[in-house]
């Protein structure tokens, strides 16, 4: 009877993704919280994708996102995020782009992206970390990649860790309604996605 009243409202559809397709399979980012793992080999596109869907949910939805880019730290992070928007890779010393073009397209993520810049290799940090940026409304966190928070640990020990830190999520899922975009480096002899 206490849930009843919530339990038959119509179910809204979530925030669209960048790509229509997917949007339609998954009926979007769900608003009540969710947890999205994405997996695949190295060199697949992984980073890439986030960087689509965290452009997205700042220009299009103009919602607040974390990012906690692990491996390569907030400015190569930002500088990523960046060269999305302007559709150059400007993280490679190659690449010839604006610098005055880069630093307007930065600022217009300002007060939208929170960089994480802590310890990689200590999730009680990141937890801190979603639970300061929580209580200022953010509702979306990119960890890239979550393998990185345990990969100084032997398999037994990192799998333990692994279920302590989905856990954490679940929970963070359940009670604040955050939404966790995961990157999981792994092995996959072949994927085919189409969106």
């Amino acid at each position: 009877e206490d849930v009843l009243e919530e339990a038959i409202q119509p179910v809204k559809w979530g925030l669209d993704y960048p790509f229509p397709k997917l949007t339609r399979l998954t009926y979007g980012l769900k608003e009540g919280g969710e947890i999205i793992g994405i997996g695949a080999a190295p060199g697949c596109g992984k980073s890439t994708l986030f960087q689509q869907l965290q452009k997205h949910l700042v220009y299009n939805h103009r919602q607040q996102i974390a990012i906690y880019d692990i491996e390569e730290g907030p400015v190569i992070g930002l500088k990523k995020l960046i060269g999305s928007v302007l559709n150059k890779p400007i993280h490679l010393p190659e690449c010839v782009y604006n610098v005055d073009e880069a630093r307007e397209v930065g600022k217009t993520f300002n007060g939208y992206a929170h960089f994480y810049g802590g310890d990689s290799e200590n999730w009680e940090e990141v937890v801190d970390s979603i639970r300061y940026y929580a209580a200022k409304g953010v509702k979306y966190f990119f960890i890239d990649p979550l393998s990185a928070l345990v990969e100084h640990l032997n398999s037994s020990e990192a799998n333990t860790e692994l279920g302590k830190i989905m856990r954490a999520m679940r929970k963070f899922r359940k009670h604040l309604n955050l939404v966790f975009d995961n990157r999981l480096r792994c092995r996959l002899k072949q994927v085919n996605l189409r969106f």
